[in-house]
């Protein structure tokens, strides 16, 4: 798309929020050894940057896959959007409802939910720090030379022969936009952020996760078996 018909930053960062608040973030096919079956029920960062790929390139939007580093290890998979003759990151596959398009030259900083991000614009990679209201932080990193396309749509479709998905394992991780809230399951706590007030959580031990999943974020779990 050109000229009048090119998506405009706000309208891409609009389709990325809806990406958020309609496709969750799990590890439920980790979990439950199970494979995907449609890429808008959602799943890791692999599954989410695939979907929002396919939506933006439908709409004409430059858009390439890009590998980044969480913590110092490699894995982490975003996308590279080009829109009105700048370039940008998206990372929709953090967990956390990153929505804002990221400037690769430019240092940028924004809260959402009472969550921060800060990116500092380093010589050979950008950096994202991460802040959240209980004071806890990481970093992405993600280089401004990436993998070719080829090899992160073989990590991509190999990510389940891997043996470094450990991170994945320990117990369940489910995060989405829902209404005013952001919502993030973590184990048996069900954290809730919004942007004005400290974040709470609600312990939910011994609730089914079926029963957990379909009253918090209406989402059926019996889906993932069609």
């Amino acid at each position: 798309m050109k000229g009048s018909n090119e998506l405009s930053r706000e309208q891409i960062e609009n389709i990325i929020w809806d990406e958020f608040a309609s496709v969750p973030f799990h590890n439920l096919y980790f979990l439950l050894n199970k494979r995907p079956v449609d890429p808008s029920y959602g799943g890791t960062c692999s599954d989410k940057v695939i979907h929002l790929y396919h939506r933006l390139n439908d709409l004409g939007v430059q858009v390439s896959l890009h590998a980044s580093f969480i913590n110092g290890e490699e894995g982490h998979r975003l996308l590279k959007v080009k829109c009105q003759g700048h370039s940008y990151f998206a990372d929709i596959g953090s967990g956390w409802p990153s929505w804002h398009l990221l400037p690769l030259d430019t240092p940028y900083e924004y809260t959402s939910f009472g969550i921060s991000y800060k990116t500092e614009v380093g010589s050979n990679s950008l950096n994202v720090h991460f802040i959240r209201p209980e004071k806890r932080s990481w970093q992405i990193s993600i280089p401004y030379k990436s993998k070719s396309q080829e090899e992160i749509w073989y990590d991509i479709e190999t990510r389940f022969e891997k043996d470094n998905n450990d991170v994945f394992l320990h117990s369940v991780r489910f995060s989405q936009i829902v209404e005013d809230r952001f919502l993030f399951l973590r184990g048996d706590e069900l954290w809730i952020y919004t942007d004005n007030s400290a974040p709470t959580f609600i312990s939910l031990k011994g609730t089914p996760l079926s029963n957990i999943l379909l009253k918090y974020f209406k989402f059926n779990l019996g889906k993932l078996d069609r």
